[in-house]
């Protein structure tokens, strides 16, 4: 079953955190790898990823 943000509601109900808006270039880095992916819509992030955006650019993490 999917819910109004388009993930299941199995993901919602476990706290997990993904990648609700995006706008411009957004990239993840996983903890356990060097280089920077492109992150899309849905990609779900854990405690240790980290996000690189463009100056002036914006992405909405819902918790």
């Amino acid at each position: 079953m999917l819910t109004n943000s388009g993930l299941p509601a199995w993901a919602q109900a476990q706290g997990i955190n993904y990648i609700s808006n995006l706008k411009g270039k957004v990239e993840v880095k996983r903890a356990n790898r060097s280089t920077y992916q492109k992150a899309q819509f849905g990609t779900l992030l854990q405690p240790k990823d980290r996000l690189r955006l463009d100056k002036l650019l914006h992405s909405t993490v819902a918790v």
